[in-house]
């Protein structure tokens, strides 16, 4: 079956059972979204970030696909937040808090407080994906924001955090400290805390300002939701710029995975050599 036929509810339970056509089909929808998100996060060379997501994948398929089947299988928007903090969960134990930037103060509740007060809905969203360390452009394309309104709403952190801005790479400046403070917010107990989905929904224009309204009220006063709606504004990025992986990357992937062959079929010559 050709890649562009797959759905995630039909890729995901096709690659539970070990399918090969679905974990192929997993690996080129999925791991240019995993490479951009460790690539803004660990700021080192590339081979760094494809040993985290080959970690990744070995995870997500062990125990038979345990740890994937926890994931949300409903939606792709909502799977892909549950990936990503996965990923980001794996690659925190391998940043070194020696090399963020040193100057401006660690991220806090006290200090993103005062950093956002005031702010509107979608600003705080700017500012708070520019300390994560995504470039304008990136926040251009994110936030649907043309330059001049994301100028403004990160203009905020010009006294204090001078060094994130005007930057042309989506870079994490301090990806220890801001990975440990994203990680301390998806842990923390969310109180009367909406749905993601509600948050889909109001992202594709399908809520009424009746219940729009009290949502981004609701996210603009809890920092747990503002990282969940930027995480869905981050993993929507990502697929958007996805690409198929070239037949050597793909089979270099998969056999780190559990495909049940058919009888009498030989793994490729690379598979048996990395096995």
């Amino acid at each position: 079956m050709a890649p562009y036929l797959w759905t995630l509810q039909r890729v995901l339970p096709a690659c539970e059972a070990g399918q090969a056509e679905a974990w192929q089909a997993f690996l080129d929808m999925y791991t240019s979204v995993a490479r951009g998100l460790l690539g803004v996060y660990f700021r080192s060379s590339g081979d760094e970030s494809r040993e985290i997501w080959k970690r990744a994948l070995r995870g997500l398929s062990a125990n038979d696909c345990e740890c994937l089947r926890a994931f949300d299988h409903q939606a792709e928007r909502e799977f892909l937040t549950d990936l990503r903090a996965y990923l980001l969960e794996l690659a925190a134990p391998g940043l070194d808090p020696a090399l963020d930037l040193a100057g401006p103060q660690r991220p806090g509740t006290e200090t993103l407080g005062g950093i956002l007060q005031g702010l509107p809905f979608l600003h705080q969203q700017a500012v708070f994906l520019k300390l994560a360390g995504y470039s304008d452009a990136a926040l251009d394309k994110m936030l649907k924001m043309p330059p001049a309104a994301t100028e403004r709403a990160i203009e905020r952190l010009r006294r204090d955090h001078s060094a994130f801005l005007n930057r042309p790479q989506d870079e994490c400046l301090w990806p220890a400290a801001w990975l440990a403070f994203q990680r301390s917010l998806r842990a923390a107990p969310g109180k009367d805390c909406p749905p993601l989905r509600q948050f889909v929904r109001i992202v594709d224009g399908q809520a009424s300002w009746y219940d729009k309204a009290p949502v981004e009220e609701h996210v603009t006063a809890c920092f747990r939701c503002l990282e969940r709606w930027c995480a869905l504004c981050e993993v929507v990025y990502w697929r958007g710029k996805a690409e198929a992986l070239s037949p050597g990357e793909a089979d270099e992937l998969l056999s780190l995975l559990p495909i049940q062959r058919r009888p009498g079929e030989r793994q490729s010559l690379l598979a048996r050599l990395l096995k």
